[in-house]
């Protein structure tokens, strides 16, 4: 009888090893799996957390050049209603019309506000008379345009030409 007990012992001591060994496998299989479920989602993670900073770059980008255009503009609205009073004229009695006005060329022709009122403020110094000036601001722009220069440069031309001044157009 205790071979016998020895023998249910053994073989209840195998099989126990044999389960253990099974569940250790699973157990490793488990880890295994879990431990690759969790580099794939760190991988995610990185290339998202990656996405997601070149969209903040992006905004910020956006932003800045948002701000940079606004302030542009600020400024030239500024120096053009300096040039405005000097002649006499209050910029807010002309505003609404010159606003659509250079709003309308701005979707024509793509040149910003910015640099239309640049331009304007040329021609205002050259030629003294805001009709006059607003009647040559398209020709301006498009002799920057033809010309590749600033358009600054284009109204100052123009206005020179326009005062009787054409010395300055054997110069371009």
């Amino acid at each position: 009888m205790p071979e016998q007990e020895l023998s249910l012992l053994i073989r209840l001591k195998d099989e126990a090893s044999a389960q253990l060994k099974q569940l250790n496998k699973e157990i490793e299989g488990n880890a295994k799996a879990w431990h690759d479920n969790f580099a794939a989602v760190q991988t995610q993670a990185k290339q998202e957390g990656i996405a997601l900073a070149a969209y903040g770059a992006i905004i910020t980008g956006v932003f800045a050049m948002s701000y940079k255009a606004s302030e542009e503009e600020r400024l030239a609205i500024a120096r053009l209603a300096n040039t405005l009073g000097n002649l006499g004229i209050s910029y807010t009695d002309v505003k609404s019309d010159l606003e659509g006005y250079i709003e309308t060329t701005k979707k024509a022709t793509g040149i910003s506000g910015s640099e239309q009122m640049a331009a304007l403020s040329q021609l205002l110094l050259t030629t003294r008379d805001y009709g006059k000036a607003i009647q040559l601001l398209p020709i301006a722009l498009d002799l920057a345009k033809r010309k590749t220069m600033d358009y600054g440069t284009a109204a100052l031309l123009l206005g020179r030409v326009m005062e009787g001044n054409t010395t300055a157009l054997s110069r371009q």
